[in-house]
């Protein structure tokens, strides 16, 4: 599960933080699952941004 979370810092600026559950800190394939989800971070996060 991923949650996105858009915090307003002014009227010109965004922190955008990103917080992923499911994984293991101990999986040597983090990164590689990380790297294989990121399309779908960035489709959502410019759906927010649109909206």
């Amino acid at each position: 599960m991923v949650t996105i979370l858009l915090e307003e810092v002014d009227a010109a600026s965004m922190i955008i933080e990103l917080n992923e559950s499911g994984l293991k800190a101990d999986d040597p394939e983090i990164p590689s699952k990380m790297i294989g989800k990121k399309e779908g971070c960035v489709h959502t996060l410019r759906a927010a941004i649109v909206f």
